[in-house]
């Protein structure tokens, strides 16, 4: 695919994302500003308060250490889990998502001991938190270009040079994309040059677009790549 010049819409973005990460605390920042991350750490702290609702061990002796023995259990499981994903995974995305997967697993495990229709309550928590937010993606940019499809169109008709291109097209709704958003960004830190440069579409915003560059919405066809 040859196109003409590159967009510098993501410039704003660039700097807004160095900002954040210049942040002394950014993982601090980024729990609080984030719905997605705020709302897991309020399901997660609020088991100790949950907790406080099962007997103590001067009133049954036998379900408090059953208790005890399953909280232990369920963080040898979690570390064990943790170790081997960052071992294998690739990018801090992918990682994180698997990890609350994880986490709220062995929650349920543990809440379950506790009574059943509290674990039913965090069950249905669990579930509007995955209905009103969504992880957000990697916020690093490198070298991407963050286009809209009449931009793109506008680079394939307009005064032709020899620039490759490499596109992305994603959505921002899909945990595959969001997992995913970070190898564009890596790749054009590597390779962009003066010939090569790298793109990325949300084709969330733009369903209708789609089609004209023979991309499906099918989940497992996404994040799909054209050059």
């Amino acid at each position: 695919m040859e196109v003409a010049t590159a967009t510098e819409a993501s410039a704003p973005a660039a700097s807004g994302g160095a900002k954040r990460r210049s942040h002394p605390f950014p993982w601090l920042d980024l729990a609080i500003s984030e719905p997605f991350y705020f709302l897991h750490l309020v399901a997660f702290f609020s088991y100790f308060a949950a907790r406080t609702t099962a007997p103590s061990a001067e009133d049954d002796v036998e379900f408090h250490s059953r208790l005890i023995r399953r909280e232990i259990q369920a963080v040898l499981v979690f570390l064990v889990l943790f170790t081997v994903k960052i071992v294998k995974e690739e990018n801090w995305e992918t990682l994180i998502a698997d990890s609350l997967l994880y986490a709220k697993g062995l929650l349920l495990a543990v809440i379950m001991v506790i009574d059943y229709w509290l674990a039913l309550c965090y069950l249905l928590g669990f579930v509007v938190i995955y209905a009103v937010a969504q992880q957000p993606p990697y916020d690093g940019l490198g070298h991407t270009h963050h286009m809209t499809p009449l931009q793109l169109e506008s680079l394939l008709t307009e005064e032709p040079t020899t620039r490759f291109w490499l596109v992305e097209f994603r959505t921002s709704f899909l945990g595959k994309c969001i997992q995913a958003s970070s190898v564009m960004p890596e790749l054009s830190n590597i390779y962009s040059n003066k010939n090569i440069s790298f793109g990325i579409i949300d084709i969330g915003h733009f369903p209708n677009a789609a089609a004209k560059f023979g991309i499906s919405m099918w989940e497992a066809s996404l994040p799909a790549f054209r050059s």
